[in-house]
């Protein structure tokens, strides 16, 4: 459970050093989910932008962009005690260096 953990935070901090010099967010999400291993889907990975704690729609150098990706940990036989799913989501999130024109994001 850890190891998937830290991987996961590593494949997002990857993919959000990688936002911060493209605007392809297909791109983005494939780089994303190749670090994470067989974790996460590409089409799982959530790239979002914002302008002074406001979404953008289109964004500038400086301004934030967040990668993100869900994650769930299953416990089968725990469920008879009342445990659930454990909620692993990561998320990570830099500075943009280029200009994004069309800055809304992708993601599920």
């Amino acid at each position: 459970m850890l190891n998937q953990r830290i991987t996961l935070e590593h494949a997002v901090r990857e993919g959000a050093r990688y936002s911060m010099v493209t605007a392809d967010c297909a791109a983005i999400q494939q780089r994303t989910a190749d670090r994470a291993g067989d974790i996460i889907d590409p089409t799982d990975v959530t790239v979002s932008y914002s302008s002074d704690g406001s979404p953008a729609t289109s964004a500038m150098p400086g301004d934030t962009v967040e990668v993100s990706a869900p994650f769930e940990w299953q416990f089968p036989l725990m469920s008879r005690f009342g445990v659930g799913a454990i909620d692993g989501s990561v998320s990570g999130d830099g500075m943009l260096e280029l200009e994004v024109p069309d800055a809304g994001g992708c993601g599920p």
